[in-house]
């Protein structure tokens, strides 16, 4: 008896064994099977990427029988049509090169107004209105890409020679006013960033390829072109090192004399919803900072958020409308405050003696003052975290607050007492890695366009 038990689980053992090979040769077959479809994969990729490249290569070809066919109009005395898509005024850095090209005889610009479909119909309609109005009584030659009482787009390729786009992003704006819309015709398409590029997210779209298609992008510095070296397809082959043309109006604007310090507070719009850049702090830090105004009565504040960040704000989710309005209504009932939300700030970057912020493109933009400047941050962590070579360069040049008392040791010691041990070598940082061409880089752009249309 006990020996058939046995004899039975011996055959058992034998059939449980027997069943495990046979998995283990089907896991087997099924490994090869996926390495197989891996491999393919990584062809596959590869020469995807390849044919990216190959398709991007062609078009800046393309772009030289373009240039042929503009020598070809210079020198027959016609005008290049230089259009500028701008979507928002705050967000316009070509507005020095618009206004160099209005004044030479090459160029025929003139400025196309576009809507911010991304964000609702409601704030498509405000931003949009805004804009037209603030550049149609600033410049001449200014137009309507969109009618807003027949919902139609209006196409002004074939008034094009150049188009200066707003953005580099899909979807933020109608089809009609993006790069993929223009690739099949005769135009030179051109890309200044909107912002002075200091945070990782910017990689994102040198990822995506919608650099790829530019003819020329200009970039305020020689670590901005290592960026596209290292993640672009092109590898930077249609990038110009320019400096940044936007800063070119700070050098005009006129300082007033004033006996009371003044300080800029800028928080940043990206409370939600950005995974791969958050930097503001505005949530943690807005009940302070509506004391700093009564906690320092000698001192004038100018109250400068992110045009973007009331529209997050007064989502359901986050404050609602009622919340968002009550706490701006309080901001701008302090006598010692300015709520400032148009579209030129230069004024108050020449006049202010520092400033608060979590922005990105006012790290370096308000150095240009070299002035000293605050920078409120999360953790130590979040500099390598968010931010590129660039913008670490500029935050070491930056105090740094992690707290309520960083920000008041900040107005107290360095704006009230003026103990700004970093004045010296800040000034010699801004000068030598941040004012390339300044204040003369729309001079030096037009010169290049100029010199490639000719040569």
């Amino acid at each position: 008896m006990i020996k058939k038990i046995i004899e039975n689980k011996i055959l058992n053992l034998s059939f449980v064994k027997n069943e495990l090979q046979s998995k283990n040769d089907e896991i087997k077959k099924l490994m090869t099977e996926v390495d197989g479809l891996r491999y393919y994969n990584k062809i596959a990729n590869q020469e995807k990427v390849e044919f990216q490249k190959n398709i991007c290569e062609l078009h800046q070809y393309r772009y030289q029988v373009i240039l042929q066919k503009l020598k070809k109009k210079v020198k027959a005395g016609k005008k290049i049509r230089v259009c500028f898509f701008v979507i928002i005024d705050a967000a316009f850095a070509y507005e020095p090169l618009y206004e160099a090209m209005l004044k030479d005889k090459t160029f025929a610009p003139f400025i196309v107004v576009i809507p911010d479909t991304s964000r609702g119909k409601k704030h498509q309609s405000l931003i949009f209105s805004q804009t037209f109005s603030y550049f149609s009584k600033k410049h001449k030659n200014v137009f309507k890409g969109y009618d807003a009482e027949t919902n139609q787009y209006h196409d002004f390729s074939s008034k094009s020679d150049i188009v200066c786009f707003a953005n580099p992003y899909s979807g933020m704006t109608n089809s009609m006013f993006e790069v993929n819309y223009f690739l099949d015709k005769d135009i030179l398409l051109v890309y200044i960033h909107y912002s002075f590029s200091v945070t990782r997210f910017s990689r994102e779209t040198i990822n995506n390829h919608g650099y790829d298609y530019f003819w020329k992008i200009f970039v305020p510095t020689k670590l901005h072109f290592d960026e596209f070296q290292k993640y672009q397809d092109l590898k930077g082959k249609n990038v110009v090192v320019s400096g940044y043309c936007k800063m070119d109006n700070l050098a005009i604007e006129k300082k007033v004399k004033r006996k009371r310090k003044l300080i800029i507070l800028a928080p940043h719009h990206t409370i939600v919803d950005w995974e791969s850049l958050q930097i503001s702090n505005f949530i943690k830090y807005a009940e302070f900072y509506l004391q700093l105004p009564k906690i320092y009565p000698e001192i004038d504040f100018v109250f400068r958020p992110h045009p973007l960040l009331i529209t997050q704000l007064k989502r359901a989710e986050i404050w609602g409308e009622a919340k968002t309005e009550q706490y701006f209504k309080t901001m701008q009932s302090y006598a010692n405050v300015i709520y400032s939300k148009e579209a030129e700030y230069f004024y108050y970057f020449v006049n202010s003696d520092a400033i608060i912020h979590d922005c990105g493109s006012f790290i370096a933009e308000y150095l240009f003052t070299e002035k000293p400047a605050c920078y409120v941050l999360k953790n130590k962590e979040a500099i390598k975290k968010w931010f590129l070579s660039i913008g670490q360069k500029c935050l070491d040049y930056h105090y740094r607050a992690y707290s309520e008392d960083d920000m008041k040791y900040f107005i107290d010691q360095v704006v009230i007492h003026d103990k700004d041990i970093m004045k010296e070598k800040r000034i010699k940082f801004v000068n030598s890695e941040l004012k390339i061409n300044y204040p003369i880089v729309a001079e030096q752009i037009i010169d290049y366009i100029k010199q490639e249309i000719l040569k």
